[in-house]
């Protein structure tokens, strides 16, 4: 019978360390989903900074290019 309680307490041990070992690697992982998520947007704002400021004035300034040696 004390085998049997013991074996038990040990499966329960087991079980807890389990789910302990669980609840840090579900942290862990919300913070490298949070990381990734914080990434993602900074390079969203840079997408959206090249197309709509860096390549407008970069394309601008190809067509004042063009204009200047169509005019001479």
């Amino acid at each position: 019978m004390i085998d049997i309680v013991n074996g038990l307490r040990r499966i329960a041990e087991e079980g807890y360390r389990f789910a302990g070992d669980a609840a840090d690697e579900i942290e862990r992982l919300r913070a490298s989903l949070k990381a990734a998520e914080k990434e993602r947007d900074a390079l969203r704002a840079e997408v959206i900074h090249i197309k709509e400021v860096e390549f407008p004035r970069k394309a601008q300034a190809v067509a004042d290019g063009w204009r200047g040696r169509c005019e001479r």
